[in-house]
């Protein structure tokens, strides 16, 4: 959001496009027909339009002999006598058009004028945005060279620029950075040449007819002016880049590290605003992105359903540090979801902070335990996919058995999803969701480090816990469901993690292990089945159907 990019391929191939747009232009003013055509300008076909009436009639009299007469000279190899009586032809066929009032040349129509100058100005408009495009490309092009000459040791620039070198390969993530900071005076003759581009590119749309080289060069425009649109927005709290991306593209980049400026200017068109999400925590963090008002309140208001309800847990034994991530603890943590799937048959869902390690995991699970039904959530999942994936959950399972869906955090199955009283009784959720290492990550923890000293809580450890939250609040959804929530990592027993903690959560949660897990579920589950067999349940929470709000205080937000 408030972000753009422009890469230096763009400029080419829209070079590309307009000089293919040129060349037709040349064939279809050469011709008088598109390319594809096959027909001439000097063609029979064009002379025997040219003429209306008598005229015409004799200019087809005319094609007709000469194809006699050129069939003929194919044969004999010699022009029969008649050519010479039937050269006076065409002379009688345009003097018969002349006395019959038809002209044998085709007046310009006014129709055929307005293409002429359509034509014209955009074959003008065309040559001047070719040029305007290597300009930009040459400038595209130094920035590169520059970026190039950084990374080698001994190569100098007067460019005001800083070169920033990622992390080794052999780093978390395997991540190694190519990018390079620049100051707003170092890009201003980019900006200059795209304004002049956006109105060259315009006019050229404005005379173009609709087809494909329209609609690429529309886009190409889009892409353009939301640049521009961006730079007009730039301060301190946008960092502009170069980078190079691993499929060899140069781009130049416009980040917007800080977006409460820019949301600022768009909550002041209007007298007030409310934001509402049950995930808005911690509330400082988000005032400080949502505004750069100082005088803004938060209201936070307990939640309405019963804790007793809930059981939340932390394995302290287990954790998805890179340095621990080995079968041995991949196997561990299917253990863990094992335990709870045993302790009360029900629906599960295990949430990961990756694919790769969700794979790991549910292979061994599944080969560990392969009486167990499960479901995998997949990369890029269709619309069929995924309703075929929660049409396992939508109903209760029957006595004794049960589900355990196989999710990643952060995506379609952690949030916006309902399923209410047996449909869903627990949630596993391994790691902390803390964010893969990233280029803009850095960023965002460089700038935040010099503004507030917070730099790893912005950029990673809040945006994670965010993610957990979202995951762990598909569980309770109704003041009637009961549901346990596992935290798989002992990171979730740091302070620094815990204050980031639901009020409720800080006051809840318990700690556990691999051995006493299951002892600590299965006493949670048989508490409550106690305290059902007391109370008077009527039997629509039995079969998983959600009430009226006004009956149940059902659940709104995400």
């Amino acid at each position: 959001m408030y972000s753009a990019q422009i890469f230096r391929e763009d400029f080419l191939d829209a070079g590309k496009l307009a000089k293919e747009v040129l060349v037709q232009l040349d064939q279809t003013e050469t011709t008088g027909f598109p390319a594809d055509s096959g027909a001439s300008l000097f063609s029979e076909a064009a002379f025997l339009q040219a003429g209306t009436g008598e005229g015409m009639k004799a200019g087809a009299e005319v094609a007709a002999e000469r194809a006699v007469i050129s069939a003929a000279a194919a044969e004999t190899g010699e022009l029969p006598a008649a050519v010479t009586e039937k050269a006076a032809i065409p002379a009688a066929a345009t003097e018969m058009g002349r006395m019959s009032g038809t002209p044998t040349v085709r007046r310009k129509s006014r129709a055929d004028e307005k293409e002429r100058k359509r034509r014209q100005n955009l074959r003008y408009n065309l040559t001047r945005m070719r040029k305007t495009l290597q300009k930009c490309s040459r400038i595209m092009l130094a920035y590169r060279r520059e970026q190039e000459a950084q990374e080698n040791p001994g190569i100098g620039s007067g460019m005001e620029r800083q070169n920033v070198s990622g992390r080794s390969p052999n780093s978390r993530g395997g991540n190694s950075f190519r990018r390079t900071y620049f100051k707003r005076t170092s890009v201003e003759e980019l900006f200059t040449q795209l304004v002049n581009l956006a109105a060259q590119t315009e006019e050229v749309l404005s005379d173009m007819r609709e087809g494909e080289h329209r609609k690429l060069l529309l886009n190409f425009y889009f892409q353009i002016t939301d640049f521009l649109n961006i730079s007009d927005l730039l301060d301190e709290n946008y960092v502009i880049y170069s980078a190079v991306t691993r499929q060899d593209r140069f781009l130049v980049r416009l980040f917007c590290v800080n977006p409460a400026q820019n949301l600022q200017n768009c909550l002041n068109r209007g007298i007030s605003a409310v934001f509402l999400s049950a995930t808005l925590l911690p509330v400082r963090y988000y005032m400080s992105l949502l505004s750069s008002r100082t005088d803004n309140y938060a209201v936070a208001i307990p939640s309405p359903f019963d804790r007793n309800n809930r059981l939340l847990l932390i394995g302290q034994d287990v954790s998805t540090l890179y340095t621990r991530r080995t079968a041995g603890e991949y196997e561990k943590i299917a253990d863990y979801i094992y335990a709870a799937a045993s302790a009360r048959r029900g629906n599960y869902l295990a949430f990961f902070p990756s694919y790769q390690m969700l794979q790991n995991v549910s292979e061994i699970f599944s080969e560990k335990y392969p009486e167990e039904q499960t479901a995998v959530q997949e990369p890029y999942m269709e619309e069929k996919q995924r309703e075929e994936f929660l049409r396992m959950f939508q109903s209760a399972p029957q006595e004794g058995t049960g589900r355990i869906g196989f999710c990643v955090m952060g995506g379609i199955f952690s949030e916006g999803i309902d399923l209410t009283g047996e449909r869903l009784i627990g949630a596993i959720i391994v790691g902390t969701g803390i964010p893969q290492i990233g280029e803009e990550r850095e960023l965002l923890k460089n700038y935040y480090d010099r503004k507030n000293g917070s730099g790893f809580d912005y950029a990673y450890r809040i945006p994670g816990m965010n993610k957990v939250l979202q995951s762990a609040g598909r569980v309770i959804r109704t003041a009637r469901d009961r549901g346990v929530i596992l935290l798989l990592d002992s990171r979730f027993d740091m302070q620094e993690n815990r204050k980031l903690f639901p009020a409720d959560w800080r006051e809840d949660v318990r700690l556990c292990s691999l051995s006493n897990v299951k002892d600590s579920l299965q006493g949670f589950w048989q508490a409550d089945k106690e305290k059902q067999n007391e109370s008077d349940e009527s039997g629509a929470y039995q079969q998983g159907i959600c009430l009226p709000s006004d009956s149940d205080g059902r659940h709104g937000g995400n």
